[in-house]
């Protein structure tokens, strides 16, 4: 009858030592099981998980300076994700692509849980370990962050280099972006039955078509966003291109005048998010240095006033520019003056300073050459009306 005594003794001390051996490293007898149950808490890194959306953009004029403006635009607005055509205005295909995907990796393995009965070297050195854990998390996520960053930016110069290569597509005044704007219409459709769910995050980007009534458009845009950007037109055909491409299936409908070029990558950004709202432009110019309105000023904000007035929910963001004469400081203070003369104008007649944002860009995004007779259009503030 000792002999199995002995064994049970033999067996319990076995696994006593083991346990022993275990101790805090979790590498005893059933140390394998722990840390595997202990790996299983590390943390997944993901950069770049968004939704999948879809971009547009229509050149403008034959050339070179239309494939490096839409360039400049891709850069300014690339994400994962997101599928790429680049279409002349009358419809031809001169590049698809789609860009990197979301980055994930496993991250560092997180410090054991701290025992209830911990006592308070260990509370500290728990602590530690823990602050440890955070830092390498977060140098990991940088890291990820970078290397997507990384492969975005090629992605850029690859499609930079593709598209000065292509031949020219034509000119947008000539021909018309009523094929690009079917042809755009026909790539979303595709997307939806290829099971890519982009939902409202789909954007065309029309770069400088020319004034007047757009060309007739199918109502078939599908909820998509429509930018116009550099646009020639006046403050009625901005009007009627608003209209036309809303009746058209257009979500959002941006009509965007000479002058608004920083606007142009941060109004695709929220279109791409899904969120845009409708704005109308008017342009208001100044004298030589001059902060005081003329008054052919005061008749075109006339008409920005009657709409904030009709529209008690609308905004407006005020820009303001000056051409490059004196030096870049003072003309940053001198844009700044002329968008808050211009909003303390609207004040006065009425509208609610709280509905208003001045903002000055300086000799940024100049409109027109820097010559004497170029130099008058670049002194102006531009109106972006929001209808809320």
């Amino acid at each position: 009858m000792r002999q199995p005594k002995n064994v049970a003794r033999v067996f319990a001390t076995l696994v006593a030592a083991a346990t022993l051996a275990s101790g805090c490293n979790g590498k005893g007898l059933f140390g394998a099981a722990l840390a595997s149950d202990h790996q299983a808490h590390r943390k997944t890194l993901v950069v770049g998980a968004r939704p999948s959306s879809a971009l547009v953009v229509v050149e403008g004029p034959s050339g070179r300076p239309s494939a490096v403006a839409v360039t400049d635009l891709l850069a300014a607005t690339v994400r994962p994700h997101e599928t790429v055509t680049v279409l002349t205005p009358g419809g031809k295909v001169l590049l698809a692509s789609t860009t990197p995907g979301a980055l994930s990796e496993l991250g560092p393995t997180p410090p054991k849980p701290l025992a209830k009965d911990a006592t308070t070297f260990l509370v500290g050195q728990h602590n530690s370990e823990v602050a440890n854990y955070q830092k390498h998390l977060e140098s990991d996520r940088l890291r990820l962050q970078a290397r997507l960053h990384a492969e975005m930016q090629a992605w850029v110069a690859n499609v930079a280099h593709r598209l000065a290569n292509q031949a020219p597509g034509g000119s947008a005044s000539a021909v018309g972006v009523g094929p690009a704007l079917d042809k755009a219409e026909s790539i979303f459709a595709s997307l939806q039955e290829a099971g890519v769910d982009t939902g409202h995050r789909e954007v065309v980007a029309v770069l400088a078509p020319a004034g007047g009534r757009p060309p007739a458009i199918t109502p078939q845009l599908l909820g998509a966003t429509v930018v116009v950007a550099a646009f020639s037109g006046g403050l009625n055909d901005q009007a009627f291109w608003q209209q036309d491409l809303l009746q058209a299936g257009a979500a959002r409908a941006v009509v965007l005048v000479d002058g608004l070029g920083s606007q142009l990558g941060p109004t695709v950004q929220a279109g791409l998010d899904g969120a845009m709202v409708v704005s109308l432009s008017l342009s208001v110019n100044f004298g030589l240095g001059q902060t005081s309105l003329s008054q052919l000023a005061k008749a075109n904000l006339a008409k920005a006033i009657a709409y904030l007035k009709e529209h008690p929910g609308a905004t407006a963001w005020i820009y303001g520019y000056t051409d490059a004469l004196g030096t870049v400081a003072t003309n940053e203070i001198l844009s700044q003056e002329r968008a808050a003369e211009v909003k303390a104008y609207l004040t006065r007649d009425g509208i609610a300073a709280s509905r208003l944002r001045a903002v000055g860009f300086g000799e940024a995004d100049p409109v027109a050459p820097e010559t004497p007779h170029g130099q008058p259009l670049d002194r102006r503030v531009v109106l972006v009306v929001d209808p809320g």
